[in-house]
């Protein structure tokens, strides 16, 4: 119900939602279910409200998800919660900017290990678009640091 709301553009109830799954998720100890809350929650929250705020609150939901979608259990999600990761840190306001930019190469990275060419396509390329903006921004910086 809360992706139908997210991509309605309708945030709040999405949040609300997720926010509903994740507890009842944590109460039966369903963690599986848990990890897809932290996940989706993270998603609405990067393009939600106060960005600098919710990208805090994107981020830490997935790394609490990656807590549970490790890379040995559950491969494909580990590889998706990085990437999205990644994306995440590169639009992060808070923290040094090269920092955040580090980060979001190795999520990508992180993520390319299972999202190959061969196995996932689609998402490999997904992926090396996000890392080779990633790696522009991180350029741009470099260049404005030695101009200064």
């Amino acid at each position: 119900m809360g992706k139908f709301y997210q991509e309605l553009r309708r945030y709040e109830r999405a949040i609300s939602l997720y926010k509903q799954s994740l507890a009842t998720s944590r109460e039966i100890g369903a963690q599986q279910t848990e990890a897809v809350s932290l996940s989706n929650l993270g998603k609405a929250y990067q393009f939600f409200g106060n960005k600098a705020s919710n990208l805090e609150t994107a981020i830490a939901a997935y790394q609490n998800a990656l807590q549970i979608y490790t890379r040995e259990a559950f491969p494909v999600d580990w590889a998706r919660t990085q990437n999205n990761l990644a994306i995440a840190y590169r639009h992060r306001i808070r923290g040094d900017k090269a920092d955040n930019l580090e980060h979001a190469i190795t999520s990508c990275q992180n993520a390319l290990q299972i999202r190959t060419r061969e196995a996932f396509p689609i998402e490999w390329e997904k992926t090396q678009k996000n890392l080779r903006l990633i790696q522009t921004d991180k350029e741009k910086l470099e260049k404005k640091i030695t101009e200064v």
